[in-house]
């Protein structure tokens, strides 16, 4: 991925990714989410070899929002590999019991 050259534009495009990460969040799509970050990671640090003599407070606004994003997003995936670790567990109990009747049923069928 390239950054636009004009800072203003890179800002907007790093922007859109920000809104992919969002959209990947919601959609519980943690592979693109895990891709669309790591992009998203490399234009901020284009960004900043581009741009850090010409960075003012709007930036510093900006990517204190990004900061807030990211904070979001560790917390949610925390939530979601909770969840996942009770549905793991769950169906791991499903599994053992079908199993379990498995060994009864071909007990009572060999008798």
């Amino acid at each position: 991925m390239k950054l636009p050259e004009e800072k203003q534009a890179a800002l907007k495009y790093i922007e859109q990714y920000n809104n992919a990460v969002i959209t990947c969040l919601k959609q519980n799509d943690i592979q693109a989410l895990q891709e669309t970050y790591e992009i998203r990671n490399l234009l901020i640090v284009d960004f900043f070899k581009c741009f850090s003599q010409e960075l003012d407070v709007s930036d510093m606004e900006f990517f204190q929002g990004v900061e807030a994003l990211d904070e979001s997003v560790a917390t949610s995936m925390k939530i979601l590999k909770a969840e996942v670790a009770v549905e793991f567990g769950t169906r791991k109990k499903f599994k053992s019991g079908i199993g379990m009747y498995k060994k009864i049923a071909n007990k009572n069928y060999e008798k």
